[in-house]
């Protein structure tokens, strides 16, 4: 090893050991790195574990924990700031982190510490996410119970005795009250667990003269998606819907804390993700807030960079209605170069380059597949129970080589030389140089093989559908894409999750990799 690798070895080190989960003293988040590794990934997330060879580290850019190698990386920035963070993974993604860390600090439990006649003081407080409002129960420790003969502990004897109601939250501490008719005597050390779950109510973003684009849409129904996948219970579209239009009729600027808290407080949630654009020409600047609802305090702000170049008015007298939040998720056909931020609907780990046809090449997927790259897919990984029409046009290069599009991840397994937990179309270039059948279209399932289903004959650009309505999954190949004609391929798999059993509501999104022109997507 060189000594330069050393020094960056223990440099990674040091790092590590100081991002471990202290909290910082602003808003109780830790502290966000960047790692670059030797294989060109860009990490951003925190340190699970750190461990004398390697750490576990949770990145924000693939939403996954992963174990990296000391050996393996190249350069560490730590801290990494928020604002950098946002322009690297979206702001959506980042605000579901830090939701989540507050949704685990609910989580915790605590004890009776005081009893006076009107108040009992409680162990957990601000910084803990105790908020005025919150629910307890109460439950004292009686001692194990033992089998006699044999002297193993059966169970712990922990009856429910009260429940309390918090009055005041200081930042270490908290007053309740006494709720509940039970008719037991508190005492110190008596231990308490937090009742209720934290809910969000995600609310479109407004133009800073209250009204709404596409944009702001958009921007909102990101963020739903980005808390349901980091499993944080949002508030349900219908519900939504009829406490906005009932704030609509009056006018309401929803960015005004009062007005959050009096949203969540109708719509069930204890915080309220609101949030305005102002915007400047064709781009703007996203600012969103959490509140909480029950005390008005703004728990979390950000701000973010977004495009208006192609925002459009939201019509419907309704803010929250479904007719403006389906904009954000079907959208039309986007042309994938036209700029050099891919689809709202999309993400990626990989590296791209914009083409002279308005499309993008996907750079070192081969290189770099086993490393979460090579792939890009849709922000929802739910698509193996959702009804949906996805199609991607695309076209071959001299010196490009095969395709990929389907559902699932898109990442490799070289052991199975195939991509992992997935099924999706394998589809050559029509030239006969690349060693394999020329303009070969199969069908594969993860370590279940691959089946030929037709040949591309003639120039592109070729489109792939895959369509799906109840459990039945159609491909469709469509050479030159002219529509539906008689050279068209297509298959079809009755029962999605019995000809993929490995696929579930974590794993699905839908994705296309590997070689090739990629010029436009579209979902619907």
């Amino acid at each position: 090893m060189s000594l330069k690798t050393l020094r960056l070895f223990a440099f990674f080190s040091v790092c590590l050991f100081a991002c471990q989960p202290a909290f910082s003293q602003d808003d109780g988040a830790p502290s966000l790195m960047r790692v670059d590794t030797k294989s060109n990934q860009v990490l951003v997330g925190q340190v699970i574990e750190n461990a004398a060879d390697h750490v576990r580290f949770y990145d924000l850019v693939s939403n996954a924990e992963m174990r990296i190698n000391k050996s393996d990386v190249k350069q560490v920035k730590d801290p990494f700031s928020p604002d950098d963070a946002v322009r690297l993974v979206g702001l959506p993604r980042l605000m579901a982190w830090r939701i989540g860390l507050l949704t685990d600090r609910r989580q915790k439990t605590g004890k009776v510490a005081k009893v006076t006649n009107q108040v009992v003081y409680l162990t957990l407080g601000k910084g803990d996410g105790i908020r005025k409002g919150s629910v307890f129960s109460v439950y004292r420790n009686m001692g194990e119970i033992v089998d006699p003969d044999t002297g193993k502990v059966l169970a712990i004897e922990r009856p429910k005795i009260s429940e309390l109601e918090t009055v005041e939250v200081h930042e270490a501490f908290s007053k309740a009250r006494i709720t509940s008719s039970l008719e037991i005597e508190l005492q110190v050390g008596d231990e308490i667990e937090l009742n209720d779950e934290m809910t969000v109510a995600v609310c479109p973003i407004q133009n800073d003269d209250g009204t709404l684009s596409t944009a702001g849409v958009t921007l909102s129904e990101e963020i739903t998606t980005a808390l349901v996948q980091a499993k944080i219970r949002t508030v349900e579209r219908a519900k939504l819907d009829d406490v906005l239009s009932e704030l609509a009729a009056q006018n309401t600027i929803l960015f005004e804390s009062n007005q959050a808290s009096k949203l969540g407080k109708l719509a069930g949630a204890n915080y309220a993700v609101v949030g305005k654009i102002v915007p400047r020409g064709n781009s703007g600047t996203a600012f969103v807030r959490l509140v909480d609802v029950g005390s008005g305090e703004i728990v979390l702000a950000a701000s973010s960079f977004v495009s208006l170049a192609n925002a459009s008015p939201v019509q419907s007298g309704i803010v929250g209605s479904r007719s403006s939040a389906s904009v954000a998720t079907a959208g039309g056909v986007a042309k994938l170069g036209h700029s050099i931020r891919l689809p709202h609907f999309l993400t990626t780990s990989s590296r791209y380059a914009r083409t002279s046809n308005e499309g993008i090449r996907i750079q070192g997927f081969d290189e770099f597949a086993n490393d979460k790259q090579g792939a890009i897919r849709t922000k929802d990984a739910d698509f193996v129970g959702k009804d949906f029409e996805f199609e991607v046009t695309f076209d071959f290069g001299p010196t490009d080589w095969h395709a990929s599009i389907g559902i699932g991840f898109g990442l490799a397994d070289r052991s199975y030389n195939g991509l992992k937990d997935c099924v999706y179309l394998h589809i050559t270039p029509t030239r006969k140089q690349t060693g394999h059948v020329a303009g070969l279209v199969e069908l594969n399932r993860f370590r279940l093989g691959s089946e030929e289903i037709g040949e591309v004959v003639g120039p592109g650009p070729h489109a792939v559908r895959i369509i799906k309505q109840g459990d039945a999954v159609t491909f469709v190949v469509d050479p030159g894409g002219d529509g539906p004609t008689d050279d068209d391929i297509h298959t079809t798999i009755s029962n999605l999750r019995d000809f993929a059993p490995f696929l579930h509501s974590k794993n699905s999104p839908l994705f296309f990799g590997g070689g090739g022109e990629y010029l436009s997507v579209s979902l619907k």
